[in-house]
């Protein structure tokens, strides 16, 4: 069985270039799981903004892996707004490490 260490997101070193993008270069490679984690934080700050004044809540989210990023390579994540309604809100997400896909999220918030 292998250990178990607590996972670090760097959140705060990400660097957000408008409501649906953001980016990080990392110094060593992240973990998938770690990549995705952001990932979704990038998706639903989009999908925050997308709801104005209401806030969001997550109803489900998807991720696929479908690549890795190396250490020093930047990662992009972008965002799209897929539909809107009154009450929930559709999007999706992709991360690019040094421009190769490495995630792709589906994910739906409630408005509240």
């Amino acid at each position: 069985m292998t250990d178990l260490a607590d996972a670090i997101i760097p959140y705060a070193q990400l660097k957000l270039t408008s409501d649906s993008s953001a980016e990080i270069a990392p110094a060593e490679a992240l973990e998938a799981e770690v990549a995705a984690a952001m990932l979704t934080r990038v998706v639903r700050r989009a999908a925050a903004a997308a709801a104005g004044e209401q806030s969001v809540e997550p109803v489900s989210v998807a991720v696929d892996v479908t690549g890795e990023a190396k250490a020093g390579e930047t990662i992009q994540f972008t965002t799209h707004i897929d539909r809107k309604t009154r009450t929930i809100i559709f999007a999706n997400g992709e991360a690019r490490a040094a421009g190769r896909p490495m995630l792709t999220a589906i994910c739906v918030y409630r408005i509240v």
